[in-house]
């Protein structure tokens, strides 16, 4: 995980905006908001760099986690799979380990307790309100023509936030943060489609997908949210794929042939739990999307790293979504590509 990956777990999605030092990415700040000046590196060191030109914060992914997760500096290196005994100091204030390891899972990092009762809350608020025809008609109609029918959205607790909302954020748990002119900084609550992660009945992490396009990333994951996969029914085989809504469709379409893990983004991989699920079954489709991203990670790693993996992205359009709007039976995919001989 590097914070390219990291940032793409918070929903934004950076993009390329030059070839140097391995590639450089712009993007929002995840921490001031400022528009594009936020600047990381990828390929730079161990995990990446990054810089913001508006408030002037800079590090490395240790660093990304401790400034906009509230992590602490050990939390931050067991999380990206790190001893913290391995990370030293170098020239400015990231940090790097001594030595190149092997990738391992880590452990989801579970989000505060306070937050995730508060998380909880937010989640079932906004469920009710996507049972309002006046308010979440427009939201239950979009998520229609992604072939979502009203039971799953229903059984998954997707919601509707109608405005914009803003909350203290130590009152969900997390630390204070100030703006550059000294003003506190709140928790955002975007205005959109609410989609929470529940995992052992705990609301785990909270994305949006915001109503007003273009004004912050497709997706926007809260602050406080955990990384960890997102699973849906049960294997032996498993289709992982990478948003939300994807993963409900195919869970919906074919959750009683094959279970779904949802990863959040290409660049993200399973935490231990979700990795020993997968390491243990017959037949793991990786249904990433279509594009360079997921086509990179999808045979650089997700090939290796799993007997019986088959790479297979839907057959027409960049994801499932894309792929049921164009008239693709997706049940009859999924049979396909498990009916294949090897697994």
């Amino acid at each position: 995980m590097n914070v390219l990956s990291l940032l793409e777990a918070r929903g934004f999605a950076p993009v390329r905006v030059s070839g140097s030092r391995g590639g450089e990415f712009a993007s929002p700040c995840p921490g001031c908001g400022g528009d594009d000046r936020f600047r990381s590196w990828p390929e730079e060191r161990e995990a990446g760099r990054w810089w913001c030109r508006r408030c002037g914060k800079s590090g490395d992914a240790i660093q990304f986690l401790r400034d906009f997760e509230g992590l602490s500096f050990g939390d931050a290196c067991r999380a990206l799979g790190w001893d913290p005994g391995a990370a030293v100091h170098v020239p400015g204030p990231a940090m790097v380990p001594r030595g190149k390891r092997p990738w391992q899972p880590v452990e989801a990092t579970e989000p505060p307790s306070l937050w995730c009762e508060k998380a909880g809350a937010f989640a079932a608020w906004a469920a009710e309100r996507m049972e309002d025809p006046a308010a979440g008609g427009e939201a239950l109609g979009f998520l229609a023509s992604r072939g979502l029918r009203p039971e799953i959205v229903r059984a998954a607790g997707l919601g509707w936030n109608p405005k914009d909302q803003w909350r203290p954020r130590p009152a969900w748990g997390l630390p204070e943060e100030r703006k550059p002119d000294g003003r506190e900084k709140k928790l955002w609550l975007p205005a959109g489609i609410v989609l929470p992660v529940v995992r052992d009945g705990a609301v785990r992490r909270v994305k949006v997908r915001p109503s007003e396009a273009g004004k912050v990333p497709k997706y926007f994951a809260l602050p406080g949210s955990s990384m960890e996969s997102w699973t849906l029914g049960q294997g032996p085989a498993w289709l992982v794929v990478e948003s939300e809504l994807d993963g409900l469709l195919l869970h919906q379409e074919a959750g009683d042939l094959a279970g779904v893990v949802v990863l959040g983004s290409a660049n993200i991989r399973p935490d231990a739990w979700t990795y020993g699920l997968l390491k243990q079954a017959a037949r793991v489709v990786v249904a990433l999307d279509f594009d360079a991203a997921g086509e990179k990670e999808s045979w650089r790693w997700w090939a290796h790293e799993f007997t019986g993996a088959r790479v297979r992205p839907v057959p027409v359009g960049k994801d499932p979504g894309e792929a049921f709007q164009a008239g693709v039976n997706l049940r009859a995919w999924v049979a396909g590509v498990l009916a294949e001989p090897g697994g």
